[in-house]
């Protein structure tokens, strides 16, 4: 039993010499009374889950990785994880920022993030960082200038996959998704819709960046579906679907509106009548082309349904 022991100690030892780290898991509320105490209080590896409940208040809202390669993950969903920013004119607050340079590695996962209320990023902020957002849903957040739901502001290019970012609204541009400044946000399995800004992009807006969209749904977004000024979009597979209702927004406001964009964006010839009909049936407005040809879309149908 003493050898025994005595080797045991040996190999903590050597793993401590070594630089050897185990990961641990640190658990709110039972450990941490808020998320932001027990993010404070990891390392590099470690995971924070939260338990079901809606959490509210400093420590629960406002949220920060500080820079931490580390994963937030609610215990059972979305659904039973809320973060209820309770955000307002007077009292503005947000879900989550990203701003010291986290990366793929800095994981958030599985929690319901709603009525934030700030100058851009109304759920989730990102700056100089580019975390990976997994099984989220982002409602009913307001943002004073620029994405509702989620902003992408100097070279931040999140992956954003299966969530769901529905109801929220930015004052000026992108109430779903705001991609600006060298941005690159991958969106996969999501679905985007009823969210809404003042201005001509209710959906997604790109400026001076870009937006790679796979297997996701975009629709019913006000007055706009997507707006892309000097930037890229890369579409995947057969699920980006432009709707809207023409008696709601008839053709004053086109559903997907590129101009001053990086290369020419083609419609496939092959669709043939349908395609000559996209420009008002679908709701496609296309302007500004310069640069070399780069078929951006691989092919739409007559209702806007990406094929």
């Amino acid at each position: 039993m003493l050898k025994r022991t005595a080797v045991v100690l040996a190999m903590v030892m050597v793993l401590s010499v070594c630089g050897v780290v185990w990961a641990d898991q640190l658990h709110v509320p039972d450990d941490y009374s808020t998320i932001q105490a027990a993010i404070d209080a990891s390392i590099d590896g470690d995971t924070v889950i939260v338990a079901d409940g809606i959490y509210t208040g400093d420590g629960n809202r406002d949220i920060d990785f500080g820079g931490r390669a580390i994963t937030v993950k609610s215990e059972n969903g979305p659904v039973n994880c809320i973060i209820d920013c309770l955000g307002g004119i007077g009292d503005q607050h947000r879900g989550f920022i990203f701003k010291n340079n986290e990366g793929a590695n800095s994981i958030l996962d599985g929690f319901t993030i709603t009525h934030g209320y700030i100058g851009s990023g109304g759920g989730i902020y990102c700056t100089y960082s580019s975390p990976s957002i997994f099984n989220c849903i982002i409602k009913k957040n307001i943002a004073g200038d620029y994405g509702g739901g989620i902003c992408c502001y100097r070279s931040s290019s999140p992956a954003i996959t299966n969530c769901v970012i529905k109801g929220n609204r930015a004052c000026d541009r992108g109430g779903g998704i705001y991609s600006f400044n060298k941005s690159y946000p991958v969106i996969a399995n999501c679905t985007i819709t009823d969210n809404s800004a003042d201005r001509l992009d209710g959906g997604l807006y790109a400026e001076g960046a870009g937006l790679t969209i796979k297997n996701s749904i975009v629709w019913d977004n006000v007055p706009t579906q997507m707006t892309l000024f000097q930037s890229t979009i890369l579409l995947w597979n057969a699920h980006a679907i432009f709707s809207y209702d023409s008696a709601a927004v008839g053709e004053l406001y086109p559903q997907l509106v590129v101009y001053s964009y990086i290369g020419n964006f083609a419609l496939a010839p092959e669709l043939g009548e349908g395609c000559a009909r996209i420009g008002v049936a679908a709701g496609i407005q296309l302007g500004g082309s310069t640069g070399r040809h780069r078929r951006l879309v691989q092919g739409i149908s007559a209702k806007g349904k990406f094929v």
